[in-house]
């Protein structure tokens, strides 16, 4: 039986454990049932206080119940207090009948005034990284829905499970590099890879300053300020970058594509060194087709591997890294 414990009223007739039943203990009738409530409650205040989750790989970005089709922007950037000033036009259709959504949008940017279709919602109000937006009225499914958001403050990377994304303040400009959820770090956005819309971006900056974005449509000076303005699309939100510095124009020899440099008398004597390199096409096609074989080159044709590594930034070095 190998220890197997029997009780003494059990009969030994065929399987004693399997004959054993232990009886049940009976609830008093009198005792109160237990209430369900409180487990209810707490479902109702999880599901108000979190928002849903739409990608686990990205869990507090992107937006339910619509979908957007256009950003606007006008920005205006002060390099020396880093302050951004901006206002957003975001064109979308309802996917379900809304009386609430959500942008993604940094906390370090305060929202001065929103409207949807021209109407003061009934309130609104940033949240962890969430800009909420309550209607005056209800919008039904396959409305068109054109939101304006008025924003301001000083923009500052997003942290994130890859670290700091998103705009980053430089010494002497911006870069933003915001993949994977970055673009909420500059402007109100549905911020998924999944969600692509087409962009018309105009930044305004003094006019020392280059702002790159994308394909330049116009760019107007006046009064110490210059006004850039670009179109892209249809990218995904974290595509969308944006570099304010001071630069210079070169152009490759070969094909005449238009590039940008520092600008800066420290870096003059790199440019000049980079200049053959940068110009020289196929020696950049060539280094990207020998990160495939894992050879080493280096600028004039020779792969074999040189003793020392040559001197100068002249040099182009690429090596294939282990993954």
């Amino acid at each position: 039986m190998r220890g197997d414990v029997v009780p003494p009223s059990t009969r030994w007739q065929g399987n004693p454990i399997a004959s054993w039943n232990p009886p049940r203990k009976k609830r008093d009738s009198s005792s109160p049932k237990r209430s369900r409530r409180p487990r209810e409650r707490r479902k109702r205040v999880a599901k108000k206080n979190g928002s849903p989750v739409i990608d686990p790989y990205l869990p507090g970005s992107g937006n339910f119940g619509y979908r957007v089709s256009r950003y606007e922007l006008e920005l205006e950037y002060k390099v020396a207090i880093n302050r951004l000033a901006g206002a957003a036009t975001i064109t979308a259709v309802t996917l379900a009948e809304l009386a609430t959504f959500t942008l993604d949008l940094s906390d370090a940017l305060a929202v001065s005034k929103v409207t949807v279709n021209g109407r003061r919602p009934s309130q609104f109000r940033t949240q962890a990284g969430k800009l909420h937006v309550t209607l005056a009225e209800r919008l039904p499914a396959g409305a068109a829905m054109v939101v304006a958001v008025r924003y301001g403050g000083t923009p500052r990377p997003i942290r994130s499970h890859w670290g700091e994304v998103g705009f980053e303040e430089l010494t002497e400009g911006v870069l933003v590099a915001g993949q994977p959820n970055g673009a909420a770090s500059w402007f109100p956005c549905d911020d998924h890879p999944s969600a692509k819309a087409s962009f018309r971006v105009q930044i305004s900056t003094e006019s020392p300053y280059f702002a790159l974005n994308g394909k330049l449509l116009s760019r107007r000076a006046r009064a110490g300020m210059t006004t850039w303005v670009y179109e892209a699309g249809p990218p995904s939100t974290y595509l969308v970058t944006l570099q304010i510095g001071v630069y210079s124009r070169q152009r490759m020899s070969k094909n005449g594509v238009e590039i940008f440099g520092p600008a800066r008398p420290a870096t003059h004597e790199l440019r000049n060194r980079l200049r053959p390199s940068v110009a020289d096409d196929e020696a950049v096609r060539e280094a990207v087709r020998s990160l495939s074989s894992g050879r080493r080159i280096h600028r004039g044709g020779d792969r074999r591997r040189p003793r020392d590594p040559p001197r100068g930034a002249g040099n182009l070095h690429l090596r294939r890294q282990p993954l």
